[in-house]
């Protein structure tokens, strides 16, 4: 029964995530209190984006690529993709960092139904094949160390070679080798906030070896202000945030951090830039923007960013968007007194990693040269991409492709490249959540030149057709109708009740969407929800080991009422309606 309410307690988090309420911070004071009477705006996803195709367990492969097994995509020429792990048994791999030759260290977050399901193996290379072992799980590690499965994230070289390891809750340096599981895991900054939509921590260091760190968002586009300001941004535990922690001389972090910049809504790719002493951030921007301006195309718009920040910049989310552009919730914005992004990428392309390639495997041309995983779920996502370069080493133009093609077929489903490492032979390793696949990139000069390929085509994803959206608003209709029928009846189902009070009520402004690419709630749906949410429900309402959803609670003057109605039915063994 804990799994069920687990499972529903994720479908309400995502929603409540998108309310503004901020999480406890370990070294600063209280949070800002957010009033949520504003009526909340759709947003495209929470955790998990439903691509238009599901995940595939194999791969068609096809020859060799670099002694592994080949994958059937389009690469620039000279490229090609080798299958490492295959990811049986994996829930959602998000990076993979090789320690030596032998060696390469895995993350897998465990989804977000589970509180602590992260898990870190340790892949081991013997006989020219890989084979994966368990390195830090549930089994193995408690205490202050447990932290780091929670939304198991990024790996990351530090100062002095040092192996990082992020998760939704802390930071921590990581010893693969070290003799007792108490040694392998230094825990260095505890307590990150987890609450909200965007709960992963991404983060790179200066010259200096500070950390810097994304904090992402609560919502979509602070779209519970009842003002013009985004009360989540300037809190003591500020949301859409970088923060910077000081490296210690004793290699100690402060954890009194300062925030480094604010107005960025979730920047999971990140890199320092030493030359111009600057940051360099790829943003993913708001969803559904159409659904508070008809006139413009949100598949279209607004695009992803490319920000170069310095320190004590203020950019410009959730007020403007693209270059300079008032969001539709705060139109009156005054758009020139924010930082605007270098570069406009696709939208809904979803950088999730930024690796600036310094090998030799590669062309001179890569040499120092940006490589980004578009994660996307759209169109435009599903591609490693790199771009042309000015003086600076910043990326212009238009997205160029080395891996393409990844579209979804009988035989795989879209490509959905999350962390991107460097091999010490200069590959680069990708990891793929969707496909739980890890992938080599490789370069052989006998197959092709290596130039990457203008072959993505902006302006080509289409608006919701209006003919699909009246159909969605009749089938709607036809719901209620049967739906008010069933509620007459003198003892109606408990979770027919439950659709009515809490659902229809607090999670289909949110979920309710057409084409919403992530667990969608559709209105009256009592029997389609119970099969979504019959797992989790319990848990996501109270914030029982999982983010809570709402975000910001039920309603106060509802919430025991509502609470006992979900007891009564998970006491009932969680009939169906």
């Amino acid at each position: 029964m804990k799994n069920l309410i687990l499972v529903i307690t994720s479908l309400l988090g995502y929603f409540l995530f998108l309310s503004c309420r901020s999480l406890p911070k370990p070294a600063s004071p209280a949070s800002a209190r957010i009033n949520v009477s504003k009526t909340p705006n759709e947003v495209s996803y929470g955790y998990e984006p439903v691509r238009s195709h599901a995940s595939h367990p194999n791969y068609k492969v096809k020859g060799e690529c670099n002694g592994l097994p080949r994958i059937d995509v389009k690469t620039a020429p000279g490229f090609c993709l080798g299958l490492v792990d295959a990811g049986e048994g994996l829930i959602k791999p998000r990076y993979a960092l090789q320690v030596n030759d032998q060696h390469i260290l895995l993350t897998d977050m465990g989804g977000w139904k589970k509180p602590y399901n992260g898990e870190v193996y340790i892949l081991v290379k013997e006989n020219k094949k890989w084979s994966r072992k368990p390195l830090l799980n549930a089994i193995n590690t408690s205490g202050p160390a447990k932290c780091v499965l929670d939304r198991t994230q990024q790996l990351v070289r530090g100062p002095n070679d040092e192996i990082y390891l992020t998760s939704a809750q802390c930071i921590a340096k990581v010893n693969p080798f070290a003799r007792s599981n108490e040694e392998k895991v230094q825990v260095i900054i505890p307590n990150l906030p987890t609450i909200g939509l965007h709960a992963s921590k991404i983060i790179t260091f200066d010259q200096a070896g500070n950390i810097l760190m994304n904090v992402g968002s609560l919502s979509d586009n602070c779209e519970l202000e009842p003002t013009n300001n985004c009360q989540e941004l300037t809190g003591q535990i500020g949301r859409g945030v970088i923060r910077k922690y000081l490296r210690q001389a004793d290699g100690t972090y402060n954890l009194n951090y300062s925030i480094f910049a604010t107005g960025q809504r979730n920047s999971m790719a990140l890199y320092w830039d030493s030359n111009g002493n600057a940051l360099w951030a790829g943003e993913n921007s708001r969803d559904y923007i159409e659904r508070k301006d008809s006139r413009i195309n949100g598949q279209e718009k607004p695009s992803d960013e490319f920000n170069v920040i310095h320190e004590n910049d203020e950019l410009d989310w959730p007020y403007c968007y693209d270059q300079g552009i008032a969001s539709p919730e705060f139109a009156k914005s005054d758009c020139s007194r924010y930082v605007h992004p270098h570069l406009l990428f696709p939208a809904h392309s979803a950088p999730l990693s930024f690796l600036m390639y310094t090998g030799s495997l590669f062309p001179k041309w890569y040499q120092n040269r940006l490589l980004i995983s578009f994660h996307g779920y759209t169109g435009y996502g599903h591609r490693i991409v790199t771009y042309k370069r000015n003086e600076q080493l910043l990326p212009v133009g238009d997205p160029l492709s080395v891996v393409y093609g990844w579209d979804a077929t009988s035989l795989h489903g879209d490509g959905s490249p999350v962390g991107l490492t460097q091999g010490l032979d200069g590959s680069v390793f990708i990891v793929e959540d969707t496909n739980l696949k890890v992938l080599q990139l490789y370069y052989n000069a006998n197959e092709g030149a290596g130039s990457p390929v203008a072959e993505l085509k902006l302006g080509t994803v289409k608006p919701v057709d209006s003919q699909l959206e009246a159909g969605f608003k009749r089938a709607e209709e036809t719901r209620k109708k049967a739906f008010e029928i069933k509620l007459k009846n003198p003892n109606p189902p408990l979770f027919s009740q439950i659709q009515s009070r809490v659902i229809d009520q607090n999670c289909v402004q949110c979920h309710g969407g057409m084409n919403y690419p992530s667990i969608q709630l559709l209105k009256y749906d009592d029997i389609g929800n119970y099969k979504k949410l019959k797992e989790q429900l319990w848990a996501r309402l109270n914030g029982d080991g999982v983010p809570q959803m709402p975000p910001s609670g039920l309603p106060e003057d509802h919430k025991q009422s509502l609470l006992s109605l979900v007891k009564q039915w998970v006491d009932a063994g969680t009939p169906a309606p």
